[in-house]
């Protein structure tokens, strides 16, 4: 490793160190399978998720590679109300284009973002609101605890 590439991994090490995690009590995160949450963050909290990767391609019918990497990123934000949030998603990819479909290859480096998007979501229904009031349990009937409940 080069000495830019150790200054740059040692500066990595030593910014985590000064960084705080969401303040909540219980963080509210995208990243497992990438899947979207009806519910916000909270007011006034900012969520970053990054997820980095490599890509490497080798297409054999068109005769072409692609090397580099990138990454996938979501910031969000609970504005006013813990109803409404706004987010921002996106992924950004650098890498190398081969095309060896001629004698002779040509190689072009890319970078820019493959997806990019802004928008808001605001909670309009919960079903899970006051829960606890409909489901306690019936003290008389082992059936009506275990049978099923139109609200869920």
């Amino acid at each position: 490793m080069n000495l830019t590439k150790k200054a740059l991994v040692f500066t990595l090490f030593l910014v985590t160190q000064f960084t705080f995690a969401q303040y909540t009590e219980v963080i509210n995160s995208n990243r497992p399978g990438v899947s979207k949450s009806a519910f916000s963050v909270g007011t006034n909290v900012l969520q970053f998720e990054v997820g980095p990767y490599i890509i490497k391609e080798e297409h054999t019918p068109l005769n072409y590679d692609v090397s580099g990497f990138g990454a996938d990123f979501t910031a969000r934000y609970g504005l006013f109300f813990e109803q409404l949030e706004l987010n921002i998603e996106g992924i950004y990819q650098n890498d190398t284009y081969t095309d060896n479909r001629s004698t002779i290859s040509f190689e072009e480096s890319r970078s820019n973002f493959k997806q990019f998007a802004i928008g808001a979501k605001y909670l309009v229904f919960d079903p899970y609101k006051n829960s606890e009031e409909k489901d306690k349990p019936n003290l008389y009937s082992y059936h009506a605890n275990r049978g099923f409940k139109w609200s869920s």
